[in-house]
């Protein structure tokens, strides 16, 4: 058996309930479109961004320093908190296993393509320490 992994991200049939109701609103806009992959992930980052420079005194420091405090709690990929070191506390590893055959050196669009989600773990800042 052949698994991969991508670090940092949920596919979207897998992301929390703020997630798939961000996504179902999207979607509504998209014409029959299904969202890309990391739509999500792009929303709640620009949400952040803006609070933060919302809640800033406009120079680059301030805009850093607010970044660095964010705290979510049920937002469109759930609850989010950073690490002095800016990393996120946890974050989604999402383990693919690859189905089929004939996908190997075809690169690696075509090896996810072919691959089901095995599990989700999480990883933890604190574990690169």
């Amino acid at each position: 058996m052949l698994f991969l992994s991508s670090g940092g991200s949920l596919p979207n049939g897998e992301l929390p309930p703020g997630g798939k109701r961000f996504l179902e609103k999207f979607e509504a806009t998209r014409e029959g479109e299904q969202s890309p992959p990391l739509a999500a992930y792009s929303a709640q980052a620009d949400e952040i961004l803006l609070d933060a420079i919302a809640r800033s005194d406009g120079t680059r420091e301030s805009v850093t320093r607010e970044l660095l405090q964010t705290a979510i709690e049920d937002g469109i990929l759930g609850d989010i908190d950073f690490d002095e070191n800016g990393d996120p506390v946890e974050a989604p590893v999402t383990i693919y296993r690859v189905v089929g055959k004939g996908h190997l050196g075809l690169g690696v669009d075509s090896v996810f393509k072919s691959a089901v989600v095995d599990r989700v773990i999480t990883a933890r800042a604190a574990l690169l320490r």
